[in-house]
């Protein structure tokens, strides 16, 4: 599970955790939190600690990315997590990625995933060319992407 530290990703985390304690154990999952450099001041150590006081296993890389656009930021999240995953002597056939997509971020993206009628208002990291090469190898789990925010 990659978490950026933003809520949806925290919360994703937070669940899958939870529902993998509800099964066999969770030993299996690693949880990666990339610190980017874009959160507010002190915000990475709150969702790390919070996490972790959770049980997770969340392992912290801190690499602070460019000022590029969006789906540079997300492919730049699978490469950080692909190193990680080879520092682990992981490949991607066996691994899964988990993010907190919500359906807005895939429609605003002009994702296939949400329709094939839409254009793109704008990119989401969550929906980088990378994301979307894993998703049609169904490597990618976004358990929450079927949430919709009202006001």
């Amino acid at each position: 599970m990659l978490v950026s530290g933003g809520v949806n990703s925290a919360v994703c985390a937070a669940l899958l955790h939870q529902a993998l304690l509800q099964g066999d154990d969770s030993s299996g999952v690693q949880d990666i939190h990339i610190d980017n450099g874009f959160l507010r001041k002190d915000e990475s150590e709150l969702v790390v600690t919070s996490l972790q006081q959770l049980g997770l296993n969340l392992r912290v890389i801190r690499d602070t990315f460019l000022d590029q656009k969006r789906r540079i930021v997300g492919d730049t999240f699978v490469k950080v997590a692909d190193g990680t995953a080879n520092d682990l002597n992981l490949t991607w056939d066996n691994l899964l990625l988990g993010q907190g997509t919500l359906m807005p971020d895939l429609i605003e993206s002009a994702s296939h995933t949400a329709s094939s009628l839409s254009d793109a208002i704008k990119t989401n990291h969550n929906d980088s060319e990378m994301v979307r090469q894993l998703r049609l190898h169904g490597r990618v789990v976004e358990p929450i992407k079927v949430i919709f925010w009202r006001l």
